[in-house]
Parts: C-alpha cells; structure tokens; sequence
C-alpha cells in the first residue's frame, strides 16, 4: 500500500520525527502542510529518492476530522477475500488513531499485524516484480 519505498530504516525515525514535531509546534505544522517533501528531504535528511517522480499530499487530522487515504490499487482477485478485506480494514485504521502509541505499548496484535503487513508487501513487490518478467 505505502508507495514511499524507504530501504534505510534510519528514514523511518526521521519521517517520525518530522511527524511528531509538526504535531507540537505550529511552526513546523504549517511548514509541513504547506511542503512536506521540502521539509522531509530539507530539514530532517530523507533521502530525495524516497519521494522520486511521487506527489506527497498531507491532510490534518483533528479532533472531528479523519482522512482516509484510498490506495491507488488494489488486489482485484481478491476483493471478496475477507483475510485481504481484514488487511484493508486494518490499514485503513492504523492510519486513524487519535493517539499513535509507542511501541511497546502496542497490543500483540497491532504489532503482529505491522510485521505481517510488512511481508506482504514485500511479497506483494517481488510478485509484481516476476509479473512483469513474465
């Protein structure tokens, strides 16, 4: 589903970063609505070819207001398969929590559920890989 493909873990911990300061300070906040790639890549070292030929929108949640993001694609064959409507379910709420708690505490599930999301679209990238080999 996410389609900023970071390969250095280290980039995952400064996109957090910028996340979280934009969501203390107003300065940052307004600065990051208003160009969140020129921040990411300017003020917090995220490497340009994360975003390569991609339009990074943001959207603010508060308190009254969620934003769902739709995924450009998604797995048509599966569409009735209630394991990948789970999986698109399950997507689409990690990304709507009030507060996004730290890790540890997590429920089993919710970290459980990341790292399998994590394999399938590891998955999902090596199939599309052999797909268009094929």
């Amino acid at each position: 589903m996410p389609r900023i493909h970071v390969t250095d873990p280290t980039q995952l911990k400064a996109i957090g970063k910028a996340i979280a300061d934009a969501s203390m300070d107003p300065s940052k906040r307004a600065a990051f609505l208003a160009d969140a790639k020129s921040v990411l890549i300017n003020d917090y070292g995220v490497a340009a070819e994360e975003f390569a030929n991609i339009r990074l929108n943001v959207h603010e949640d508060s308190a009254v207001t969620i934003n769902i993001a739709i995924p450009h694609v998604v797995d048509e064959s599966r569409a009735d398969d209630p394991a990948y409507l789970d999986y698109l379910g399950r997507w689409v709420v990690a990304g709507c929590r009030d507060r996004v708690p730290l890790r540890d505490q997590l429920s089993p599930s919710v970290v459980n559920f990341s790292a399998n999301l994590r394999v399938r679209e590891k998955n999902d990238a090596v199939q599309t890989k052999i797909q268009a080999t094929a």
